[in-house]
C-alpha cells in the first residue's frame, strides 16, 4: 500500500511539471510559425480529458486574433497549421513540426547544464523535480519525432501535396479542433485580451 501511496504522489508532482513541458512544446510550434510569417488561429494547451469533459476549454480567451483555450486536466496540445498548410511549401511546413521537440530539447539541455553545474556528477544530484523536468523534456523530444499517424515525427516524413489537401479544408480543421476542446470554445463570445 505505501508504494501506491509513493506512486500516487509522485505522479502528482510531476503532473505540473509534465503540463509545463507542453506548453513548452507548443510554444515551439508556435515560434516556428511566427518564425515563417504564418500565424496560427488555434493554441490548444490540454486537449480533452475524457474523464472531465466539463473542464474542457476550462480557460478560453482571445489575444492577437489568435483564439485560446487552456484544460489544466487535459492532456497534449494543438497549434493550429492546418489553416494554412496548403500555401506553405512542405520545408516550411517541417520547420514548424520540428518547433516543439526542439524547443522541448533545448529546455532539456539547458535544465541538464544547470542540474551539472549545481549539482555535479555525484549523489548530490536528488532533485526530484529537475529530473523530472529533465526526463519529461527529452521525452516529449523523441517520442514527438516518432512517426505515428499525426504526430510531429509523421508529419515531417511524409508531408506532400496530398496531405495538404486533406488537411486544410476548412470542415476539416473545425472538426479536428472541436474534437480536442469543447464546443463551448466556439459558443463563448471570446473577449480579446489584446
Amino acid at each position: 500500500m505505501s508504494n501506491y501511496i509513493e506512486l500516487v504522489y509522485l505522479t502528482l508532482k510531476a503532473y505540473p511539471i509534465i503540463f509545463i513541458s507542453v506548453i513548452i512544446h507548443e510554444i515551439g510550434h508556435y515560434a516556428g510559425s511566427r518564425l515563417l510569417g504564418y500565424k496560427p488561429k488555434y493554441f490548444i494547451i490540454g486537449t480533452g480529458a475524457p474523464i472531465l469533459k466539463k473542464y474542457n476549454s476550462w480557460i478560453t480567451f482571445e489575444i492577437n486574433k489568435i483564439k485560446v483555450s487552456i484544460n489544466p486536466f487535459g492532456f497534449g496540445g494543438l497549434v493550429d497549421i492546418d489553416s494554412y498548410i496548403k500555401n506553405a511549401s512542405s520545408f516550411k511546413i517541417k520547420i514548424m513540426c520540428f518547433g516543439g521537440p526542439i524547443m522541448n530539447f533545448i529546455f532539456f539541455y539547458i535544465s541538464f547544464i544547470f542540474a551539472m553545474y549545481f549539482y555535479g556528477y555525484d549523489d548530490k544530484f536528488n532533485s526530484i523535480y529537475l529530473n523530472i523536468f529533465m526526463a519529461c523534456n527529452l521525452a516529449f523530444f523523441f517520442l514527438n519525432l516518432l512517426p505515428h499517424q499525426g504526430s510531429d515525427g509523421w508529419y515531417i516524413l511524409n508531408i506532400n501535396d496530398k496531405v495538404k489537401d486533406t488537411s486544410s479544408s476548412s470542415d476539416s480543421i473545425e472538426n479536428k479542433v472541436i474534437g480536442l476542446v469543447s464546443s463551448k470554445y466556439y459558443e463563448n463570445n471570446i473577449k480579446p485580451l489584446i
